[in-house]
């Protein structure tokens, strides 16, 4: 939470710090925000980052939807005509942050407590992007079969969206089109294989 709200913070600055070095190049500071991004600009930008905290999906639906919709209206389109350059320098750098907010670390996976504690920690093969944690556990059969379960608790960041609303479902979604889960889970039987005597099929 307290990470979204600091990217929060960074998307509303780096608005302003686009402003800012716009004016030091016009060497005349005329510009403000409101101004600069050209009618209603500065508001849909404070808008779409508000809507990163309500909307599923965050910035994959948002990002279109914003685009489509100055497209289509009149006074829209003559704004891209005469702001276009500096309101995709902004687009562009909050894309950047966003992304960069890809790399912040984690909290630690959940996991109950009777499933003890886990045999690995992290996966030293899991991608550097996005960031992530993963704890990892082995059951061994008690009937001396060879039904072995690998269980796995798995903390992504995914910075598309900030808000808390069908997070889990997006997150979900995300990760399986990505295969993020399906190639931890590989590393992780990977790494059970290297361990125990057992020959694991991932």
């Amino acid at each position: 939470m307290f990470a979204s709200i600091v990217i929060s913070a960074l998307l509303v600055v780096i608005l302003f710090l686009i402003v800012y070095i716009k004016n030091r190049t016009l060497d005349q500071g005329s510009l403000t925000p409101r101004t600069a991004f050209g009618d209603k600009g500065f508001e849909m930008f404070l808008s779409c980052i508000v809507l990163l905290w309500i909307l599923p999906y965050g910035v994959i639906f948002i990002l279109p939807l914003a685009l489509i919709l100055s497209i289509l209206s009149p006074a829209g389109r003559q704004s891209w005509r005469e702001f276009g350059k500096i309101r995709t320098y902004a687009i562009a750098s909050m894309i950047v942050i966003l992304l960069l907010g890809g790399l912040v670390p984690t909290s630690n996976p959940k996991a109950p407590q009777d499933w003890g504690e886990p045999l690995f920690y992290e996966n030293p093969n899991a991608p550097l992007y996005p960031s992530g944690k993963q704890y990892t556990w082995l059951n061994l059969p008690t009937d001396g079969g060879l039904n072995v379960e690998i269980i796995q608790s798995l903390s992504i960041r995914m910075p598309h969206q900030f808000g808390k609303f069908s997070a889990e479902s997006s997150a979900f979604n995300l990760a399986d089109l990505f295969d993020l889960q399906q190639s931890r889970l590989n590393q992780a039987v990977q790494l059970l294989d290297d361990e125990i005597i057992l020959d694991i099929d991932e």
